[in-house]
């Protein structure tokens, strides 16, 4: 009768049939329907559903009252408890992750890739192995339907995908609010419906309506529990794209979690992709990133990411490439050498052309003036 009073459907019909199900007087649909389609407010008093919770909390039910049901640890080590890779050393499923950046670090473009690999079964960034394909969500608030879809457009061609086959993977442009129980239980629900397992939300700070409290750590905790607790009871593993506090500079230091702004966010995530600038950038389409990630799993690494996303005027890419820190700061250091052996050598070029016979005082004062640079200590 409490179900009837909220919802009269045939929906709401087969969710009281299937509770009813599990009773020894249980007849069948049928007799429920009779039932159910003699609730009548006209006949007499009507229970509702919160009538029904006043008459539970008078028997004694309290949802807010806390209890210990914990395990002895000899009873918890018995349990064999195996973690599932999404991507190989990189993402754990069911632990709530971040995509984390300053603005115009690619951190869309990046997402896209990790949803369409996770999608599709194909390497994230043409590298990290995904271990099975998953049905995945991709919610953009921030970036635009015509930019999503020249990205995904990009990323498919690069991974030699055909955009007819991202069957696998939803895009959604309404961005749920993460502080609201409802969206929460709603975007959940549509997700088990999808058979959705993995949900990326872009960006954090249009999702999650902090207002004073951006700088408290326990007002943070409290609203971000609701992904942390709801989303992972379902099964879901949710990915939130976000923003670094302010932009650095310092082109030589590693991106790392306390970058991330607004309180309560690095100690909420149990896994993490962070991305910074190496080398400025010079409007060229060429990024060259650091990428750091890792997560309580103890999954962790560094590479620096280089990627090539074109330019409107000579067409939009997606090609990237991963190597490692050490390898990257040797090439470095090899073509920094190089440079200089050939500034050496252009040098020692225009010294000697400088010259008209070899019959001719090499004095360094003749050098200076008519090879136009400096003093040759090395000479």
């Amino acid at each position: 009768m409490a179900l009837s009073s909220v919802d009269k459907s045939e929906a709401m019909l087969h969710v009281w049939d299937k509770w009813s199900s599990g009773g020894v007087e249980y007849k069948g649909l049928e007799d429920c329907r009779k039932t159910w389609d003699s609730f009548r407010r006209e006949s007499g008093r009507v229970l509702t559903l919160g009538w029904l919770k006043r008459l539970a909390e008078t028997d004694g039910y309290n949802p807010n009252r806390y209890t210990i049901k914990g395990t002895t640890a000899a009873e918890l080590c018995k349990k064999n408890i195996v973690r599932e890779y999404i991507i190989e050393n990189l993402l754990v499923a069911n632990e709530p992750g971040i995509i984390g950046g300053p603005s115009k670090t690619l951190n869309t473009s990046v997402g896209l890739d990790l949803a369409v690999s996770i999608s599709t079964g194909k390497p994230f960034l043409n590298e990290f192995k995904v271990e099975r394909p998953k049905r995945v969500l991709f919610i953009s608030g921030e970036s635009g339907e015509a930019t999503i879809h020249e990205d995904l457009m990009s990323v498919a061609l690069s991974k030699e995908i055909k955009t007819s086959e991202l069957t696998n993977i939803f895009v959604e442009f309404n961005l749920p609010k993460l502080d609201d129980p409802k969206h929460v239980d709603t975007m959940v629900q549509d997700c088990i419906d999808l058979e959705i397992e993995v949900v990326t939300i872009d960006s954090l700070y249009r999702s999650l309506r902090a207002g004073g409290g951006a700088s408290n750590v326990y007002a943070m905790g409290d609203k971000l529990g609701l992904v942390a607790e709801v989303v992972h009871r379902a099964g879901i593993t949710p990915i939130l794209m976000h923003h670094f506090h302010k932009s650095d500079d310092h082109f030589d230091r590693p991106p790392k979690l306390e970058d991330l702004s607004q309180a309560g966010i690095a100690e909420f995530c149990r896994q993490f992709i962070l991305l910074k600038r190496r080398m400025a950038y010079h409007d060229d389409g060429k990024h060259c990133l650091w990428m750091r990630w890792g997560g309580s799993a103890g999954h962790q690494g560094s590479q620096i990411l280089d990627a090539y996303t074109g330019t409107r005027e000579l067409g939009l890419t997606w090609q990237t490439t991963l190597t490692g820190v050490k390898a990257w700061g040797d090439q470095q250091k090899s073509s920094k050498e190089f440079e200089k052996a050939e500034e050496h050598s252009e040098k020692m070029k225009s010294i000697l052309d400088s010259f008209h016979s070899p019959e001719e005082i090499l004095s360094p004062s003749v050098i200076k003036s008519r090879a136009h640079v400096g003093y040759p200590h090395s000479l």
